[in-house]
């Protein structure tokens, strides 16, 4: 009987899965806007997010757009430079106007009923790359399993698939 119990909860964990951030990525478009991505896994339910920046120069946590706390509590440098989105795993914040005035740290905290999570990511304007195409360079393990690839694919191309005349 103990065994069909132990079966019965094993069976069900992975429905009960918390809140878990994925990753956090950061890079500027082509308008100079500051774009971050917070990929997340989920149980299910409406999630609440909070964006934030740790400034370095004065260590002053500012919050930029927020659905946990009340819109009074967004930083007015940020109000209006802000966008947000949200879709099934994915929380994106937009920051128009990225500049160094707005380098350090950047978090994404997500909460689901009482399960709250968060990551933080650096951000220099300097340093930050653009987003798009040109970010897969900077991504020298999947470059390098492509190039790997390639003759393996001419060789498959090569091969005869079914009937030739």
């Amino acid at each position: 009987m103990n065994h069909l119990l132990i079966l019965s909860v094993l069976a069900a964990l992975p429905l009960v899965e918390g809140l878990e951030i994925t990753y956090l990525t950061a890079c500027t478009t082509n308008t100079s806007d500051l774009s971050l991505k917070c990929q997340y896994k989920k149980a299910s339910g409406a999630i609440d997010y909070e964006w934030s920046l740790l400034r370095e120069k004065d260590m002053k946590t500012l919050v930029i757009a927020t659905t946990i706390q009340g819109m009074d509590k967004v930083d007015p440098k940020y109000r209006n430079r802000a966008k947000t989105s949200m879709t099934d795993n994915m929380a994106t914040l937009i920051v128009t106007g990225f500049g160094t005035a707005d380098n350090g740290n950047y978090t994404c905290h997500l909460r689901l009923n009482a399960d709250n999570v968060n990551k933080t990511i650096p951000v220099m304007h300097a340093t930050i790359p653009r987003c798009g195409a040109s970010g897969l360079l900077l991504n020298i393990p999947l470059m390098l399993s492509l190039l790997l690839l390639l003759p393996v694919l001419q060789t498959l191309g090569d091969l005869a698939c079914g009937n030739e005349n």
